[in-house]
Parts: C-alpha cells; sequence; structure tokens
C-alpha cells in the first residue's frame, strides 16, 4: 500500500459510488448507515466511526473532490460491494515526491495493463529492482561492468551504493529500527451532536455553522496526536467527547472531557486546551456544545 493512502477501502468505496450516483449521494448524506447496507457493504468499527464522525460539509467536499476513471464507472454505478472493493484494492503508484498517483481502476474483471515502455529497461539491460527503507536507498541489478547489490559497488558501475537521508553514502544495511516510524499518524473527524443553553435557536449557532469553526482545526488535532503517540508508542485510536460552552461573543469560558476511550490525559489536555483558544461568531445568549472527536490511526 502506498504510505500516503489515509482513506479506508470501505468509505472510499462510498465516496467514489456517490460521486458518480446522484441518488446514492443523497443517500449517504442523510442515511450514512442505509447507504452502506443499500449495497451490501459491511464496514469495521473503525470505518463506522469514521463515516459517523465526519461532518456533513466535509464528506460533500470529499465527494465532489473525488475521481472515478472511465473504465470503473460502470463498477461504481451498479450495487455490487464486492465488485467495488476490488476496484478500489487495485494498487496505486507513488510518485518520486511521495505522493500518491490518481487511482486508475479497471471495470470488473481487474488487469493490471503493463507499464508503458520508457526504453530504459532493455533485454540486453535487465529490470532493476529498489529496495527502500528509513536508513537509505539500495539497488541491486546487472549493469554494464558486473554485478552489484544494494550493499556495495560492484565491477565498474554495476552497482550503487546506499543513499542516507543525512546525504553521506555507504552500505544499506536493513535492520529492525528502520521498520518502525517514531509516531503515528491519524485521520480525525470530528462534528458537533447537540447543542444546548439559551442561545440555541440563534442563526449564528447552527450545526453547519459550528462545524465549519471545528473544521478549520482538525489540523491542530491530528498534528497533537502525532506529537503525543511518539511520546506514548503504545497509543491507539478512539474517540474522545468534550462538552464546552459559546458565551455570547464567541469565547469558549469553559471546556471539559465527557469522555475519552483513548485513555490519554495529555492528549485530552491539549484538545481542552486548544477548544478554549476557539472563537466563534457572537450570538444572542450562550450555548453548551458536545463534539465527538475521532481519531482513527493510519497505516
Amino acid at each position: 500500500m502506498c504510505p500516503n493512502r489515509q482513506i479506508p477501502r470501505g468509505i472510499e468505496v462510498l465516496v467514489k459510488k456517490a460521486s458518480v450516483d446522484a441518488a446514492f449521494r443523497d443517500t449517504l448524506l442523510t442515511k450514512r448507515a442505509v447507504a452502506a447496507a443499500q449495497i451490501g457493504l459491511e464496514l469495521n468499527p473503525a470505518e463506522t466511526a469514521m463515516l459517523t464522525a465526519i461532518p456533513e460539509s466535509q464528506l460533500i467536499g470529499i465527494i465532489q473532490n473525488t475521481r472515478v476513471s472511465p473504465k470503473a464507472r460502470p463498477v461504481f454505478m451498479g450495487y455490487a460491494a464486492a465488485a467495488m472493493l476490488a476496484a478500489v484494492g487495485v494498487v496505486t503508484g507513488c510518485g518520486p515526491s511521495g505522493e500518491e498517483a490518481v487511482l486508475e481502476e479497471t471495470a470488473s474483471p481487474i488487469v493490471d495493463e503493463p507499464p508503458a515502455e520508457t526504453g530504459e529497461n532493455t533485454p540486453d539491460s535487465p529490470e532493476i529492482e529498489s529496495d527502500y527503507s528509513a536508513d537509505g536507498l539500495g539497488i541491486s541489478g546487472e549493469g554494464v561492468g558486473g554485478g552489484g547489490s544494494g550493499d556495495a559497488t560492484g565491477g565498474s558501475g554495476g552497482g550503487i551504493t546506499g543513499i542516507r537521508p543525512d546525504g553521506s553514502s555507504g552500505p544499506h544495511k536493513p535492520g529492525k529500527e528502520n521498520t518502525t516510524l517514531p509516531y503515528k499518524n491519524a485521520n480525525v473527524f470530528a462534528s458537533c451532536s447537540t447543542i444546548g443553553g439559551p442561545g440555541a435557536d440563534d442563526e449564528n449557532r447552527t450545526l453547519e455553522i459550528l462545524d465549519r469553526i471545528v473544521s478549520n482545526h482538525i489540523t491542530s488535532f491530528e498534528l497533537l496526536f502525532r506529537n503525543q503517540s511518539e511520546k506514548n508508542p503504545k497509543m491507539e485510536g478512539g474517540k474522545v467527547t468534550v462538552r464546552f460552552i459559546i458565551a455570547a461573543n464567541g469565547t469558549v469560558p469553559q471546556a471539559s472531557i465527557e469522555s475519552n476511550d483513548i485513555g490519554s490525559s495529555t492528549l485530552a489536555s491539549g484538545i481542552l486546551a486548544r477548544i478554549r483558544d476557539w472563537k466563534f461568531p457572537a450570538a444572542s445568549d450562550e450555548v453548551t456544545v458536545v463534539l465527538p472527536i475521532v481519531f482513527v490511526v493510519t497505516e
């Protein structure tokens, strides 16, 4: 799997179908669980939590920015979840910059097309295989002048030594310490579930307006989780529910943790500190808001 692929396959199937099927899109936006059942798609617990937590405005944006290739369009116009899962399961490439290439699924049955010929590999110049790790880059294969490997130079230019992240060269030595990142990334989804209090009917306290403000701060939660996971490698994803008050002037004078599935008090304290700095539009009176925040660890 490409390291930048962060959307679970079940969610990807739903948004891809919604991007080509207007009727299904309406169902997904209004009855999310029903939409999955409609195509016989079973979501795992993490996917279910993610789908439930995505604010409608974010979900609409994801659908609008989702691309489905013409070859795969007939698959997603149907109602067979297995075929759609197979379509999104096609391996995607990563460019030199590390960014994931656009998915180019093929209609069922799925056939991987051979790569375009570039002229770089010929019968006299066998295909080169690369071996990547966090420590360096080794390239093995046969070249002019003799055989080589990712561990050392060969003959006269037959192999290429490893290139370390600091720019120095030397043999590539894969080790256990190179297989795991020192931190975890997580996709964060947050949407206000309830609003109460004397100002709840104010036009500046609708769920849509509040969720728009919340969505502007999602990145700060993702960075917070990443930093805390580096200090606590055993920390996993989960849900943190926050209850806070928005004063009439738009500030947040009070915020508290209602529940914390993750169990990290440091993460919870960081969430509260950030929410207390939020600023909302002024309104007629204060409101109390309940905000579930879901952290889904990505691969």
